[in-house]
This record gives structure tokens, C-alpha cells and sequence, in this order.
């Protein structure tokens, strides 16, 4: 997993998110865990996955991205899968970037629940330690595929000098032994913070699948 340098933080406003996602039904397309089929189906997970509930996920599940940025006509692929769990996209009408990476959590070495693995999680992300992310997470929550929200934990930031701007939102699976991040980066004069919250409730979905 790609880390990047730390910049100032400021909380993300979870209410914004979670109204957007309320009842939401993810759309997506293309390809995704649930659409390879398996011998065993396991448990589906609840529909409002929070940190508390991720205790129940069923170990035989994957989580990852549910990649909808790819077949947008607004967007270009501007970094190309490393094989590694990183990918992301360029929007041609903000030029903010649209940043994936999921994988397994074998070189985190915080113990808990979701919400503080996925806490160790994003200071990894942002180089900086747990203590220092601290006053500056928040929850806020992604669509989940078909329907459903999954709980998240999240940081803002921004470039005093440039003016950039960015949410990074993080959610590891202690079952599951995996985790996901997205990170919307945008320029000067295009709010971060508002792109999360539009794309959260349709773009950033996360699909579970079989092993």
C-alpha cells in the first residue's frame, strides 16, 4: 500500500454521508466478487455494516471495491492497476483524483475492533502515527453492493501553500483480514470534502463476495 506525505487535518462532517446513504441502493457494473459464484454461498453481511458489526462478517467473505469510475465517461484511468491493490481515476471536469487500494492487513500490527484497525490503517496511509491521526478522525460510510451502507473511518486534509485538498476513508475487516481505502484528492477551488460526500452514496461501493 502507497503511503503519502501528511498535511494539516480537519474532520469530515459524517451527518452529510450517512443522510445521502440512508436507504441508498448501490448501482454498479462490470464485474465484481459477487458475480464469479462459488461452491458455498457464506452469510451475507448486514446491511448496515457498522464497526460493531463486523465481528459477524463471515471469515469465507472478500471485500473490495466495486469499480464503477472505470466505465464513466468523466473520468480517465489515470493510474493503472500495480497489482499490488492501487488504482485510480482523473475526473476531466475537476481534476480530482479518484485513488482505490485494497489488500490484506498481514503488515498491520494494531489489535481491536474494526474502527481501530481501520484508525491504524489510515495513519499508515498518511505516514503519520495513530496518535497524530486521532483528534482528526471521524465515521462516515460508503454504499454497499447490492444495498446497505459500510461504516468507515475517515480524515480531511489540505495544503495551506497549494491550496489541494483530500478525504482519505478507511475500513479494515478484522475477519476478514483485509481492508480498503479511497482517497479523493482534488486542486484549488474544487472542494474534496463535497466530491466524497456526492460519490460515497453511488461511486464508492464496496461488494462482498466468496473467497
Amino acid at each position: 500500500m502507497s503511503t503519502r506525505s501528511a498535511r494539516s487535518f480537519v474532520p469530515l462532517g459524517v451527518l452529510a454521508v450517512l443522510a445521502l446513504l440512508s436507504g441508498c441502493t448501490a448501482s454498479t457494473s462490470g464485474t465484481t466478487a459477487t458475480d464469479r459464484g462459488a461452491t458455498a454461498s457464506p452469510a451475507a453481511p448486514a446491511k448496515q455494516l457498522t464497526f460493531a458489526a463486523g465481528v459477524d462478517l463471515d471469515p469465507a467473505l472478500i471485500a473490495q471495491w466495486s469499480d464503477t469510475f472505470g466505465a464513466d465517461s468523466d473520468y480517465t484511468a489515470s493510474r493503472p492497476d500495480d497489482g499490488k491493490g492501487n488504482w485510480g481515476y482523473t475526473s476531466t471536469t475537476t481534476q480530482c483524483i479518484v485513488s482505490f487500494w485494497q489488500g490484506g492487513l498481514a503488515g498491520l500490527s494494531a489489535t481491536g475492533d474494526d474502527s481501530t484497525l481501520s484508525d491504524a490503517l489510515l495513519a499508515v496511509r498518511l505516514g503519520v502515527t495513530v496518535e497524530e491521526l486521532a483528534p482528526h478522525t471521524s465515521d462516515t460510510a460508503v454504499a454497499a453492493s447490492p444495498e446497505g451502507i459500510v461504516e468507515m473511518r475517515a480524515v480531511t486534509g489540505a495544503d495551506s501553500t497549494s491550496g489541494v485538498n483530500y478525504v482519505v476513508a478507511a475500513r479494515a475487516f478484522g475477519t476478514l483480514k483485509a481492508g480498503v481505502i479511497a482517497d479523493v484528492t482534488c486542486p484549488a477551488g474544487q472542494d474534496a470534502k463535497a466530491q466524497f460526500t456526492a460519490m460515497a452514496a453511488k461511486d464508492l461501493t464496496i461488494a462482498f463476495g466468496s473467497k
